[in-house]
């Protein structure tokens, strides 16, 4: 089965969430998409915020060490990795994404200008939870926001 790396962000501002209606899974997601061939994962989670959003963003990250050295520097790393089953859709065979997930918050001063084309909302923890199943959102949305504003994760 063909496999596509995509990204996808967590933007998280006053305890809410930024989620997406995709126009192809009619969902509420996170901002995101593939990565180009010449692309790092940082560099394509940024472009696709700015594509989907106009926001910018500074990504949350733990990382023990920063290194910055001529032949080598630290890239923010993913929150997490997930394998994502996509079904066939408009002449597009089933395939799978690796999904790098990232968490970020939007920069102060950083314009809103979101695209036309998907409609977004900030939603607080408990109208993510509201949200019918599968019908509304993936679970594993659910899932991910639940963890992180649900503990707080990140967002100190």
């Amino acid at each position: 089965m063909d496999k596509h790396f995509t990204v996808s962000v967590y933007i998280f501002k006053e305890e809410k969430v930024l989620l997406l209606k995709h126009p192809k899974f009619g969902k509420w997601m996170p901002p995101g998409g593939h990565v180009e061939n010449h692309e790092t994962f940082e560099e394509a989670a940024r472009r696709e915020v700015q594509e989907e959003t106009g926001l910018s963003i500074s990504f949350l990250s733990d990382d023990p060490l920063l290194v910055n050295n001529p032949n080598a520097i630290t890239i923010p790393r993913p929150f997490m990795c997930l394998l994502e089953n996509v079904p066939p859709w408009k002449g597009e065979k089933q395939h799978q994404h690796i999904d790098c997930i990232y968490c970020a918050t939007v920069n102060e001063k950083s314009p809103h200008q979101p695209c036309p084309f998907h409609p977004q909302k900030w939603f607080a923890l408990s109208e993510v939870l509201a949200l019918k199943g599968e019908e509304e959102v993936f679970l594993e949305t659910k899932e991910i926001i639940k963890t992180v504003l649900g503990k707080n994760l990140c967002l100190k």
